[in-house]
């Protein structure tokens, strides 16, 4: 068996084997770094499409909450200014003149005015509208 070995055609057919094995072995280790880096830059660009869509998911719910807050900041207002007119109207009404015609007409008029710009409902469902 040794001598097998010693013979220089036996030895060259084991280096072409062995050559063929360290190149096959190296295509081998080549095609899978390439499946490697088509996988890492497949799963790279799965978490920039998953970033991307929380990121706007997280715009699109600020969003609707500084929407909400505008609308309830607005509703308080409007809320405020028929209070604020619910109690003129009050304390017009409280402060009726007598006897001074122009004053009389003055009073009238600012009870309407309030009357207007409360519209018929001025508060909450169930109070009762001022006509």
């Amino acid at each position: 068996m040794l001598s097998a070995l010693a013979n220089p055609a036996v030895g060259n057919i084991v280096q072409i084997f062995l050559a063929i094995v360290t190149v096959s072995g190296l295509w081998v280790a080549l095609l899978n770094g390439k499946k490697d880096r088509a996988t890492a830059m497949s799963l790279a660009a799965a978490d920039r499409r998953a970033a991307d869509e929380r990121a706007e998911s997280d715009r699109r719910e600020a969003n609707t909450a500084v929407e909400d807050e505008r609308i309830f900041l607005r509703e308080q207002a409007q809320l405020r200014m028929q209070l604020d007119h619910a109690l003129k109207i009050v304390q017009t009404a409280e402060n009726y003149p007598r006897g001074d015609f122009n004053s009389i007409k003055h009073w009238g008029l600012s009870i309407r005015a309030s009357v207007i710009v409360l519209g018929k409902e001025p508060g909450p469902p169930g109070m009762v509208g001022f006509y």
